[in-house]
């Protein structure tokens, strides 16, 4: 398998160093401060999938988005290095200035654009073969999503991120929409899974995504839809 070359994230690395050194944009600033104030681990999480972010380093953080660029996920496993990284602004107002603000937050853009080169290249076709035989094999996965050569190399798919963002087989209809004539029936718009429900939802409610906060409006950069989710209808 072609794995992605040690070398091509080493000016990042370089250039969060100078970042931190010279304290552009406050990043030395609230990285530090990110770090004094990590939060508990909650009882029962997943060790697998937790980073004690106390007492870091830069080099820690560098030592970080080393080994995360050159991992590659099987399926069970393709958040876990998101997971970790998150402890670093879990319930953590340091943190989260950190990683959203300035320097910061051109760091995670940055890194995110390195991942999505490789996984955009044709070196990445190895891991959709993996991906494919741990989700049952060509026959399931072709069955259910549309493979661009079902029986060729990598059932046709010309790079990782093509095959991760599949498109879903309508012809075998894999995907039915349940009661689509009962208005009290939800259906997920994607394959995800909901872990919030917001009762009394209003336009200026507050709803975490990811690692902000964003109100209806914002969400849907003003758009005149957001008024239709006034209420939670």
């Amino acid at each position: 398998m072609a794995l992605p070359n040690k070398e091509d994230i080493q000016p990042f690395i370089s250039q969060i160093r100078t970042w931190y050194k010279n304290d552009d944009t406050g990043f030395r600033t609230f990285f530090d401060a990110a770090v004094e104030n990590v939060k508990p681990i909650p009882e029962g999480t997943d060790e697998s999938v937790y980073k004690d972010w106390k007492r870091a380093t830069i080099d820690t953080l560098c030592a970080f988005f080393e080994e995360w660029y050159e991992w590659l996920p099987e399926v069970p496993e393709g958040l876990d290095y998101i997971q970790k990284f998150s402890w670093l602004y879990y319930q953590n107002k340091y943190g989260l200035t950190f990683v959203t603000k300035g320097k910061g937050y051109e760091m995670t853009k940055e890194f995110v654009t390195l991942r999505g080169a490789y996984l955009d290249s044709a070196d990445s076709t190895d891991l959709v073969d993996q991906w494919i035989e741990e989700l049952g094999g060509a026959d399931a996965v072709c069955s259910e999503f549309v493979c661009p050569t079902p029986g060729a190399a990598y059932q046709g798919f010309s790079n990782f991120n093509e095959f991760f963002a599949r498109e879903l087989n309508t012809e075998t209809k894999s995907r039915p929409i349940t009661a689509p004539d009962d208005d009290s029936v939800v259906v997920a718009p994607a394959d995800s899974v909901i872990n919030m429900i917001v009762d009394d939802l209003t336009l200026e409610t507050k709803i975490p995504v990811k690692t902000v906060f964003l109100n209806v409006k914002e969400l849907l950069n003003n758009s005149s839809y957001a008024e239709r989710f006034d209420g939670g209808l």
